[in-house]
């Protein structure tokens, strides 16, 4: 079993919830793949109203 961390990122974040793109969403469906393929969920890294131009290894939540 390999532990990883989930990451959720969303561009636009102003509390309004978009059902394909919403930060539930995105966790339930990384719950899924992670059980699917027999991973642990060790930690999370939300990171809202940031783009994908960002490198993910500087993202606020991601690079802590």
């Amino acid at each position: 079993m390999a532990r990883v961390l989930g990451r959720i990122r969303l561009s636009r974040f102003q509390g309004l919830e978009d059902v394909t793109t919403s930060p539930e969403r995105q966790r339930l469906a990384i719950e899924k793949w992670a059980d699917v393929n027999g991973h642990e969920i060790v930690g999370w890294a939300e990171d809202l109203d940031l783009g994908r131009s960002v490198d993910p290894l500087t993202a606020p939540e991601l690079s802590k």
